[in-house]
């Protein structure tokens, strides 16, 4: 009984630091397909796009806004400059910060098809 108890103090800990990881990480992913998909929506809606620092998405000819899917909870996106995407998907390149409560991570959005990738690790 004492074996099992010392063994649950040292694993259980560890397997809520797991599961918390494997959360943030999932939402990272969801942050990464939310980017990925400005591009096929600028080349399916045939328009030049921009994504300016307040992270709205609006068509550059017409002004109309595009919204885009929901963030995940408590995760906040800004730029460090507009992102321009031309109607055929490529874009200008350019870099994204995302705030999560304490945590911030730089994604660069790498020209010309705008790949999201993470500069910290």
């Amino acid at each position: 009984m004492v074996i099992l108890s010392l063994l649950t103090a040292m694993v259980v800990p560890n397997l809520s630091k797991m599961v918390g990881s494997l959360e943030k990480d999932a939402q990272l992913d969801r942050i990464r397909l939310i980017l990925s998909y400005i591009p096929d929506l600028a080349r399916y809606k045939q328009n030049d796009l921009v994504l300016n620092a307040d992270f709205e998405l609006s068509a550059i000819q017409t002004g109309e806004i595009y919204p885009l899917p929901q963030l995940p909870e408590n995760y906040h996106l800004s730029l460090e400059q507009n992102i321009s995407y031309l109607a055929n998907g490529f874009c200008s390149g350019g870099v994204v910060v995302i705030h999560n409560n304490d945590e911030t991570y730089r994604w660069e959005l790498r020209s010309p098809h705008c790949y999201p990738a993470r500069l910290d690790s």
